[in-house]
């Protein structure tokens, strides 16, 4: 039993994703805060926003690493902006930015599992 309380709480838990609404603002705090952006833009009803939601974001090795981070969520309506900007499509993209909003590398479009998620956070 004990092994099983152990597991659960290194698979979820930790502080919770602490999202803002507004790119203007997580660049702002960022910059203020010496920190980097994790942007997470998609579009309405994705079910892999769901998975991630329900997965990924409650996970304690994902909340760790972006609690370092100003995360910033966004759902992108047809023709948006950001659409272009970033070559959002239609899945789910994660892009890590600096303060001034330009990516440090290559973002991850669609599902993201741990071990992508890890590998991609640590290169950035």
């Amino acid at each position: 039993m004990g092994g099983f309380v152990v597991t659960q709480l290194l698979e979820s838990g930790g502080p919770p994703v602490r999202w803002v609404y507004n790119l203007d603002e997580a660049l702002a705090r960022a910059r203020q805060e010496k920190k980097r952006v994790f942007l997470y833009l998609y579009q309405p009803g994705c079910a892999t926003t769901q998975q991630h939601d329900g997965g990924l974001f409650k996970k304690y090795f994902a909340r760790q690493r972006l609690a370092q981070m100003i995360c910033c969520r966004l759902e992108l309506a047809p023709g948006d902006e950001l659409r272009r900007r970033f070559g959002f499509e239609r899945d789910p993209l994660m892009i890590v930015l600096d303060a001034d909003g330009k990516p440090t590398g290559e973002a991850q479009k669609g599902l993201v599992d741990q071990r992508r998620f890890e590998t991609y956070i640590h290169s950035e």
